[in-house]
């Protein structure tokens, strides 16, 4: 509003979908790139203007939703336990749209007989091109999740760079095998566009199974993630990161919020005015929809929920609720 603030109602709306927004707009522009550049004049250089859009949309979107941009990667950040499913089916679902539009404008503007289709190679056989499909989306996923979302590597600046580089790395040695598309959602723009479903499947099945693999093998070399996650830690902001969103660290604000939570107001009050239903847990709708009226984002309320539930059963008690912020005031 010009001369004032936005009203509070409409910027919690504005918070809740702006990480669907930013997926949109990301997935939009990384398939008009490979729409339009897959074939280009220039031979050869397809791979490294999709790996350099891909790295600026994620350093552009990557604070506020994670920059996914690719069902498989929020697969792998599904399994990791960075989104949980609501969240996963919704991003798929912007994902998708923002390719199929991005497909239909490429093949306006050059033609869809120009603009790429992802198939296996001449003389490849199926299993081999599916085998290309998983392990360079694999690898993609492995880069993300130990770039984007780890304690250690937490604030860094070359994630965008990482996972750019990996996708033109993989692009360069599978495409004559696979057609490297590695992203679902761009392959069913391109798929729209060119009106055929053959081979369809195997650029769904293949990423996906990929992006389970990153996450299952993230947590299998990452055990001091696995204790921040579960509990073993005690450290409230290294665990609050461990768990947090995309890069994220356990932000000022939420901490914050935690400690004015005091000031003459009992924990137990406070406990139930959060626990609006009275069944004597907060779920994360009911932080949500009360921590959005004091200014934070979705990002930062799921830090804290999941920072707090420590039995990892989907709600805070109220001895969780009192544990946390007493932890919060030495934070």
């Amino acid at each position: 509003m010009p001369g004032g603030a936005m009203p509070p109602q409409l910027s919690a709306h504005l918070k809740m979908v702006a990480p669907y927004i930013v997926e949109f707009t990301g997935t939009l522009f990384l398939t008009l790139v490979v729409s339009l550049a897959g074939k280009s004049t220039v031979t050869g250089q397809a791979p490294i203007a999709i790996g350099l859009m891909l790295a600026a949309m994620i350093y552009m979107g990557g604070h506020v939703s994670g920059a996914n941009y690719n069902p498989a990667v929020s697969m792998a950040v599904l399994v990791r336990g960075k989104l949980g499913v609501p969240q996963f089916a919704g991003y798929v679902v912007v994902q998708v749209l923002g390719a199929l539009c991005a497909a239909r404008m490429g093949a306006l503007a050059i033609g869809a007989e120009n603009t790429p289709l992802p198939q296996p190679g001449a003389d490849v056989m199926t299993g081999h091109a599916f085998l290309m499909e998983f392990l360079f989306t694999y690898a993609l996923d492995a880069v993300v999740l130990n770039v984007a979302t780890t304690v250690s590597t937490e604030g860094n600046s070359f994630y965008g760079l990482a996972i750019g580089v990996t996708v033109t790395a993989g692009a360069y040695a599978a495409g004559p095998v696979s057609g490297a598309a590695f992203n679902p959602a761009v392959a069913t723009g391109l798929f729209a566009v060119h009106e055929t479903t053959k081979y369809f499947w195997l650029y769904w099945v293949g990423p996906l199974s990929g992006g389970l693999a990153a996450g299952l093998f993230f947590h299998l070399i990452n055990s001091e993630e696995n204790d921040l996650r579960f509990g073993a830690a005690d450290d409230l902001e290294k665990r609050a990161a461990a768990v947090g969103g995309h890069t994220s660290v356990y932000r000022t604000e939420v901490t914050d919020w935690l400690k004015s939570v005091r000031g003459g107001v009992s924990y137990q009050k406070s406990f139930a005015s959060l626990d609006r239903d009275g069944d004597k847990k907060i779920s994360l709708e009911e932080l949500t929809s009360a921590l959005l009226e004091q200014g934070l984002n979705t990002t930062q309320i799921s830090d804290m929920f999941a920072a707090a539930d420590t039995d990892n059963d989907g709600t805070i008690t109220e001895a969780e609720y009192i544990a946390i912020l007493e932890k919060a005031k030495s934070a």
